[in-house]
């Protein structure tokens, strides 16, 4: 697993902490305590590729790091590995092309509105 066990883990806690103490908001720990999620910590993060990297060298570790992922056994023998967020993006390119499923009878009551 490319990420998993203890990077991964490791990742997640270092990820809360920063995010916590650079937003002065809560820890993961702290908003499970709560009754509602208020004062959580949330930052964005941008970065320029272009000066971390040259265009190749970050295109091929992404798609380096993309296909080590989707090399790994899957869990069933029906099933398909998919990287974090794969699913959402081709979820958003049929939902462009097809528009957005909606259970009938809750569109029902949307338009009785």
């Amino acid at each position: 697993m490319p990420i998993g066990y203890w990077k991964g883990a490791g990742l997640a806690l270092m990820l809360d902490l920063v995010v916590s103490l650079l937003s002065g908001g809560l820890s993961t720990h702290e908003i499970g305590k709560l009754k509602g999620e208020t004062s959580v910590s949330q930052v964005f993060m941008a970065f320029d590729l272009a000066r971390l990297a040259p265009g190749s060298l970050a295109e091929r570790l992404v798609n380096e790091a993309v296909e080590s992922v989707r090399s790994a056994e899957p869990v069933s023998e029906n099933s398909k590995v998919l990287y974090p967020g794969e699913r959402s993006l081709s979820e958003r390119r049929e939902n462009l092309e097809r528009g957005i499923p909606v259970e009938p009878s809750l569109w029902q009551e949307v338009k009785a509105l």
